[in-house]
């Protein structure tokens, strides 16, 4: 079979698809940023084509940006209502989403005035209960052509082998193409996006496990020889949350680990990591994460006062809590002193509700169909994973079909009386007369070329 211009490029570079475009992100080439700020620019993947109605857009998510030592230089957070979005009945953008296919640009301003420091650590965080998959991330400085890319997506889906709890990682394969560029030479390809989102005020759980994500965004603008290194031990692209790390309680206000001596870049593993400012975003000495800073009791007074007007959120007093939660029934919550914090009954989780999470996702491509001429793209690779996630998929080079909702892999159907194959002048499965009634059809069929 043919390779692809880019699977030809990572030949040349010993890369395999998935580390050839992880490496050749940050070469992508992008417009000047021409303010005094730092600007950030999430782009949506696309799940079908631009008619397709699934839904892969959603809140515009929050960022932060951080120093080498871990210092806040600036952060976005999304003030926008989204909790009434209706993306399938959309007909414009409302204020705070991004849509299918859609760039969110962010300008994050510093802090500090006259503050020009380089951002090497960024958050990116759900900001509404409609889950979005984030296909790309670029940072840029300010005044320059400077900048980091990443793909979560891409990342991602390379870790979830190595994690204990990788099968709650949910990706998808999107429609966009990036076009990457290496010595003259062209080729474009379609990176997976990464989904994350956030509980829902009125259900309780959000429908990804994953709230957000943190990357130390210099080790992925590396050579080509530490890319080599991390696809032949992925541990030392995935090992490390101060490197890479995926979050389930996570906000523009927490702190990731950083390094604790500034490494070169893309540097083995073991490194030590440390939490460079409060509220953290791993536990601390007592097993505790707070994502709200005012319930930190590792933050002294004056850091307090100091978060507290940057973000615009004041803290109440001891006292004013415990008497507006005496005062608030039905809740069930109490403020457990020895914690500094209120404690809550924990809601029920989604399968006890009867939807499992990635159900309730995957409902959101039900009836739509991808059939891909993409030889980087895989019915096989989505149907063997529990974390793949987007329309029903058929690969034109693998002559083969994965129903995503059951995932269950077809051939192609290739003799009339074929049974138990996919018809691919019909797009729909084929079965015999004892299950007759059960193909699988579709309402609405996009073409990868």
């Amino acid at each position: 079979m043919a390779m692809t211009p880019l699977q030809q490029i990572g030949m040349e570079l010993g890369l395999g698809l998935a580390f050839t475009m992880i490496a050749l992100a940050p070469m992508l080439k992008q417009e000047r940023n021409p303010l005094p700020s730092m600007r950030v620019e999430i782009v949506i993947g696309l799940p079908g084509d631009d008619k397709s109605e699934g839904n892969m857009g959603g809140a515009i998510p929050n960022v932060a940006l951080f120093d080498a030592n871990g210092d806040r230089l600036g952060f976005s957070r999304n003030l926008a209502d989204t909790r009434n979005l209706n993306k399938d009945n959309q007909k414009s953008v409302p204020e705070g989403a991004v849509m299918n296919g859609g760039t969110a640009q962010l300008d994050v301003g510093y802090l500090t005035e006259g503050d020009s420091g380089k951002p090497e650590y960024i958050t990116v965080s759900a900001s509404g209960f409609d889950a979005v998959c984030i296909m790309e991330v670029v940072v840029k400085h300010p005044f320059s052509d400077d900048h980091f890319a990443f793909l979560p997506g891409e990342v991602a889906k390379q870790c979830t082998a190595g994690w204990e709890d990788g099968d709650t990682v949910y990706w998808s394969e999107q429609s966009t193409q990036l076009t990457f560029e290496v010595n003259g030479e062209q080729a474009r390809s379609r990176p997976k996006c990464l989904w994350i989102d956030t509980p829902n005020a009125a259900y309780g759980d959000p429908i990804t496990k994953w709230t957000g994500f943190g990357v130390h965004l210099p080790d992925f603008a590396v050579d080509n020889y530490t890319f080599v290194d991390w696809e032949n031990d992925p541990w030392q692209m995935c090992g490390s949350k101060a490197r890479f790390g995926l979050y389930e309680k996570i906000n523009e206000m927490m702190c990731p680990p950083v390094f604790t001596k500034a490494p070169n870049n893309g540097a083995r593993l073991p490194m030590e990591e440390y939490p460079s400012c409060s509220p953290f975003l791993v536990p601390d000495a007592s097993g505790n994460i707070y994502e709200d800073f005012c319930d930190d009791p590792n933050i002294n007074e004056d850091e307090l006062a100091k978060l507290s007007e940057i973000s615009h959120h004041s803290c109440e007093t001891k006292e004013e809590r415990v008497e507006k939660f005496q005062k608030t029934p039905g809740t069930g919550c109490k403020r457990d002193p020895a914690l500094g914090r209120r404690v809550c009954p924990k809601k029920r989780a989604a399968k006890e509700r009867g939807i499992p999470k990635i159900e309730k996702l995957q409902s959101r491509f039900h009836g739509q169909l991808v059939k891909s001429y993409d030889i980087g793209q895989s019915a096989r690779t989505l149907c063997y994973s529990k974390g793949s996630v987007g329309p029903n998929f058929y690969s034109y080079h693998e002559e083969s079909f994965c129903d995503m909702s059951k995932k269950k892999l077809y051939p192609l159907c290739k003799e009339e009386d074929a049974t138990e194959c996919f018809d691919v002048s019909l797009n729909e499965t084929r079965h015999g007369l004892e299950t007759r009634g059960k193909a699988v059809k579709h309402t609405s069929v996009a073409e990868w070329w």
